[in-house]
């Protein structure tokens, strides 16, 4: 098991951790959505 860090603290167990936790952050952010029609809608 890799860990890795990054300089906010937060560690990570695996890449599809750090992933999934990059997808959440932007899409709380508002940058993704989570479907197609959603990102047509907000267009």
């Amino acid at each position: 098991m890799t860990n890795l860090f990054v300089r906010s603290g937060i560690s990570f167990v695996d890449r599809s951790e750090v992933l999934t936790h990059i997808g959440n952050e932007m899409l709380a952010k508002g940058v993704v959505h989570d479907t197609w029609p959603q990102a047509l809608i907000a267009r």
